[in-house]
Protein backbone atom coordinates (compact mmCIF):
# COMPACT_ATOMS: atom_id res chain seq x y z
CA UNK A 1 0.00 0.00 0.00
CA UNK A 2 0.91 3.42 0.39
CA UNK A 3 0.91 4.68 3.59
CA UNK A 4 -0.22 8.06 4.87
CA UNK A 5 3.16 9.37 5.48
CA UNK A 6 3.91 9.02 1.96
CA UNK A 7 1.05 9.88 0.17
CA UNK A 8 2.75 12.37 -1.49
CA UNK A 9 4.55 9.69 -4.03
CA UNK A 10 0.76 8.97 -5.53
CA UNK A 11 1.16 8.95 -8.43
CA UNK A 12 -0.68 8.06 -12.11
CA UNK A 13 1.66 4.93 -11.90
CA UNK A 14 1.00 3.78 -7.96
CA UNK A 15 -1.93 1.60 -9.21
CA UNK A 16 -0.79 -0.38 -11.81
CA UNK A 17 2.43 -1.03 -10.07
CA UNK A 18 0.24 -2.34 -6.98
CA UNK A 19 -1.93 -4.68 -9.13
CA UNK A 20 1.60 -6.13 -10.22
CA UNK A 21 2.71 -6.32 -7.21
CA UNK A 22 -0.05 -7.84 -5.90
CA UNK A 23 -0.53 -10.97 -8.67
CA UNK A 24 3.15 -11.38 -8.31
CA UNK A 25 2.75 -12.08 -5.04
CA UNK A 26 -0.29 -14.38 -3.88
CA UNK A 27 0.97 -14.50 -0.13
CA UNK A 28 -0.07 -10.82 -0.17
CA UNK A 29 -3.42 -10.63 1.35
CA UNK A 30 -4.49 -7.13 1.72
CA UNK A 31 -3.37 -3.54 0.80
CA UNK A 32 -1.91 -1.67 3.24
CA UNK A 33 -1.25 0.79 5.68
CA UNK A 34 -2.78 3.40 3.83
CA UNK A 35 -5.14 6.06 5.60
CA UNK A 36 -5.25 9.36 7.08
CA UNK A 37 -2.90 10.97 9.51
CA UNK A 38 -3.08 14.85 10.66
CA UNK A 39 -0.87 14.25 13.52
CA UNK A 40 2.59 13.32 12.83
CA UNK A 41 3.60 13.95 9.28
CA UNK A 42 3.64 17.15 7.05
CA UNK A 43 2.06 16.12 4.01
CA UNK A 44 -0.67 17.74 3.24
CA UNK A 45 -4.14 16.60 4.19
CA UNK A 46 -5.39 17.13 0.75
CA UNK A 47 -2.91 14.95 -1.06
CA UNK A 48 -3.40 12.13 2.10
CA UNK A 49 -7.07 12.09 1.04
CA UNK A 50 -6.44 12.24 -2.68
CA UNK A 51 -4.19 9.01 -2.18
CA UNK A 52 -6.71 7.28 0.07
CA UNK A 53 -9.56 7.42 -2.12
CA UNK A 54 -7.65 5.88 -5.16
CA UNK A 55 -6.54 3.19 -3.05
CA UNK A 56 -9.97 2.83 -1.40
CA UNK A 57 -11.29 2.29 -4.51
CA UNK A 58 -8.98 -0.44 -6.11
CA UNK A 59 -9.01 -2.43 -2.96
CA UNK A 60 -12.93 -2.50 -3.28
CA UNK A 61 -12.70 -2.95 -7.02
CA UNK A 62 -9.86 -5.54 -6.88
CA UNK A 63 -11.57 -7.39 -4.07
CA UNK A 64 -8.85 -7.21 -1.38
CA UNK A 65 -9.32 -6.19 1.94
CA UNK A 66 -7.52 -3.33 3.47
CA UNK A 67 -5.52 -2.00 6.23
CA UNK A 68 -6.59 1.71 7.30
CA UNK A 69 -4.47 4.18 9.71
CA UNK A 70 -6.26 6.74 10.91
CA UNK A 71 -5.01 9.52 13.71
CA UNK A 72 -6.79 12.15 14.42
CA UNK A 73 -8.67 12.09 10.79
CA UNK A 74 -11.75 10.13 12.30
CA UNK A 75 -14.43 12.42 10.61
CA UNK A 76 -12.57 13.23 7.20
CA UNK A 77 -11.93 9.09 7.25
CA UNK A 78 -15.25 8.03 8.30
CA UNK A 79 -17.04 10.13 5.19
CA UNK A 80 -14.33 8.77 2.80
CA UNK A 81 -15.06 5.25 4.27
CA UNK A 82 -19.39 5.73 3.39
CA UNK A 83 -18.12 7.07 0.11
CA UNK A 84 -16.57 4.15 -1.28
CA UNK A 85 -18.52 1.48 0.81
CA UNK A 86 -22.12 2.63 1.10
CA UNK A 87 -23.40 -0.77 1.70
CA UNK A 88 -21.44 -3.54 3.82
CA UNK A 89 -20.12 -6.72 2.14
CA UNK A 90 -22.13 -9.42 0.65
CA UNK A 91 -22.72 -12.41 2.12
CA UNK A 92 -19.42 -14.21 1.16
CA UNK A 93 -17.60 -11.18 2.69
CA UNK A 94 -17.30 -10.32 5.84
CA UNK A 95 -15.51 -7.12 5.86
CA UNK A 96 -14.02 -4.74 3.62
CA UNK A 97 -11.38 -4.18 5.82
CA UNK A 98 -9.40 -2.97 9.21
CA UNK A 99 -9.28 -0.09 11.12
CA UNK A 100 -5.69 -0.78 12.31
CA UNK A 101 -5.20 0.00 15.86
CA UNK A 102 -8.23 1.12 16.30
CA UNK A 103 -8.42 4.27 18.64
CA UNK A 104 -11.55 6.26 18.13
CA UNK A 105 -14.44 7.12 19.47
CA UNK A 106 -17.08 4.40 20.12
CA UNK A 107 -19.43 6.29 18.08
CA UNK A 108 -16.08 5.57 15.95
CA UNK A 109 -16.64 2.09 16.12
CA UNK A 110 -20.11 1.38 15.41
CA UNK A 111 -19.84 3.66 12.45
CA UNK A 112 -16.80 1.29 11.21
CA UNK A 113 -18.89 -1.90 12.12
CA UNK A 114 -22.18 -0.99 10.76
CA UNK A 115 -20.02 -0.21 7.27
CA UNK A 116 -18.21 -3.58 7.22
CA UNK A 117 -14.55 -2.42 8.94
CA UNK A 118 -13.50 -4.90 11.58
CA UNK A 119 -11.26 -2.81 14.20
CA UNK A 120 -8.16 -3.91 15.56
CA UNK A 121 -7.05 -3.92 19.01
CA UNK A 122 -3.92 -3.86 20.12
CA UNK A 123 -1.43 -3.02 23.32
CA UNK A 124 -3.64 0.72 23.89
CA UNK A 125 -6.63 -1.53 24.59
CA UNK A 126 -4.69 -2.49 27.81
CA UNK A 127 -3.75 1.16 29.08
CA UNK A 128 -4.93 1.87 32.40
CA UNK A 129 -6.65 5.30 31.19
CA UNK A 130 -7.95 4.08 28.19
CA UNK A 131 -11.42 3.19 29.71
CA UNK A 132 -12.96 5.76 26.37
CA UNK A 133 -11.30 3.03 23.76
CA UNK A 134 -12.00 0.07 26.03
CA UNK A 135 -16.14 1.46 25.67
CA UNK A 136 -15.74 1.11 21.86
CA UNK A 137 -14.39 -2.31 22.22
CA UNK A 138 -17.89 -3.27 24.68
CA UNK A 139 -20.35 -1.62 22.56
CA UNK A 140 -18.97 -3.14 19.17
CA UNK A 141 -18.48 -6.57 21.11
CA UNK A 142 -15.99 -9.65 19.98
CA UNK A 143 -18.00 -10.39 16.39
CA UNK A 144 -15.87 -7.59 14.52
CA UNK A 145 -12.51 -7.34 16.46
CA UNK A 146 -9.39 -8.65 15.51
CA UNK A 147 -6.03 -8.97 17.66
CA UNK A 148 -3.44 -7.33 16.67
CA UNK A 149 0.28 -6.00 18.14
CA UNK A 150 1.89 -3.53 16.29
CA UNK A 151 4.96 -5.09 16.85
CA UNK A 152 7.75 -3.15 18.00
CA UNK A 153 5.63 -0.40 18.62
CA UNK A 154 2.87 -0.16 21.41
CA UNK A 155 3.54 -2.44 23.95
CA UNK A 156 0.82 -3.43 26.54
CA UNK A 157 0.63 -2.29 30.09
CA UNK A 158 3.01 -4.46 31.35
CA UNK A 159 5.61 -4.07 29.23
CA UNK A 160 5.42 -0.15 28.81
CA UNK A 161 8.25 1.11 27.45
CA UNK A 162 9.93 -2.20 25.72
CA UNK A 163 9.84 -3.28 22.56
CA UNK A 164 6.16 -4.80 21.20
CA UNK A 165 6.36 -9.16 20.61
CA UNK A 166 4.08 -11.08 18.88
CA UNK A 167 3.59 -13.16 22.43
CA UNK A 168 2.13 -9.88 23.76
CA UNK A 169 -1.35 -10.98 21.98
CA UNK A 170 -2.00 -12.85 25.02
CA UNK A 171 -2.41 -9.81 27.14
CA UNK A 172 -4.61 -8.12 25.00
CA UNK A 173 -6.75 -11.08 24.35
CA UNK A 174 -7.36 -11.01 27.73
CA UNK A 175 -7.96 -7.44 28.31
CA UNK A 176 -10.80 -7.86 26.38
CA UNK A 177 -12.65 -11.44 27.70
CA UNK A 178 -12.74 -8.89 30.79
CA UNK A 179 -13.99 -6.11 28.24
CA UNK A 180 -16.74 -8.96 26.96
CA UNK A 181 -17.43 -10.84 30.28
CA UNK A 182 -16.55 -14.12 28.32
CA UNK A 183 -13.89 -16.85 28.89
CA UNK A 184 -10.15 -15.80 27.27
CA UNK A 185 -10.41 -18.95 25.18
CA UNK A 186 -14.04 -17.39 23.72
CA UNK A 187 -12.25 -14.15 22.62
CA UNK A 188 -8.91 -15.73 21.08
CA UNK A 189 -11.40 -17.95 19.02
CA UNK A 190 -14.04 -15.27 17.71
CA UNK A 191 -11.31 -12.94 16.97
CA UNK A 192 -8.89 -15.86 14.92
CA UNK A 193 -12.04 -16.76 13.22
CA UNK A 194 -12.32 -12.69 12.41
CA UNK A 195 -8.62 -12.34 11.29
CA UNK A 196 -9.48 -15.47 9.12
CA UNK A 197 -12.69 -13.87 7.37
CA UNK A 198 -10.66 -10.45 6.86
CA UNK A 199 -7.82 -12.13 4.98
CA UNK A 200 -9.78 -15.16 3.71
CA UNK A 201 -7.38 -17.87 5.12
CA UNK A 202 -8.61 -21.05 5.21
Amino acid sequence: GLHPYYADRYDAGFLPRLKAALDAAPEAVAIGEIGLDYARTEVPHDVQRRAFAALLAAGRDWGVPLVIHCRDAYPDLIAMLKDAFPRKPAADRRFWGVLHCFTGSPEDAETCADLGFALGADGPVTYKKNDRLREAFRRTGPGITVLETDCPYLPPQSSRGKRNEPAAIREIAAKLAEVWDVPLDEAARRTSANASALYRWP
